[in-house]
């Protein structure tokens, strides 16, 4: 679309008629679109690749009220975190908590995460057990996981 992106023209034309269904139809998979796409008030998000019938499916869903999400992002996301819009609902992450994220994906150290933060290392822990709990991860392997999918940290 050459005026806007089609994460704006959704919030606009949500902002005008609230009670309107938006299903995003688009090559994208990246994990920050679907994000931002339902973030803005999305219905639906279709990849281009997917068949008639599993579009229909989807328009059906939508109309019944119901989100969709096609079925090749599903499964692209299915291990690590949580990553069902209901899961981003609660996920959302205190600032506090999107540092100390960055910081484990970085390597750092608890020491280090403290003192670069002016928490105590207690404080730390506390931060680091909210996000697991908040994003239905288990291990800090799967925290570093979900920053480099929500490109959080820089990859070397």
């Amino acid at each position: 679309m050459p005026d806007m992106s089609g994460i704006e023209a959704t919030r606009r034309i949500l902002e005008e008629l609230p009670d309107t269904k938006v299903v995003a139809l688009t090559m994208h998979k990246d994990e920050g679109f679907v994000a931002q796409f339902f973030e803005a008030g999305g219905s639906g998000y279709l990849v281009k690749d997917m068949d008639a019938q599993c579009l229909f499916g989807a328009l059906q869903a939508v109309c019944k009220g119901e989100r969709f999400l096609s079925p090749s992002i599903s499964a692209e996301h299915i291990d690590g975190c949580s990553e069902s819009h209901e899961d981003q609902d609660r996920a959302k992450l205190s600032p506090r908590e999107r540092e100390v994220l960055k910081l484990i994906a970085e390597g750092k150290s608890r020491k280090e995460i403290g003192k670069t933060l002016n928490i105590s290392v207690r404080t730390m822990d506390t931060h680091r057990t909210n996000i697991l709990l908040k994003l239905g991860c288990k291990s800090t392997a799967e925290l570093v996981h979900y920053a480099v999918r929500k490109n959080l940290v820089e990859l070397i």
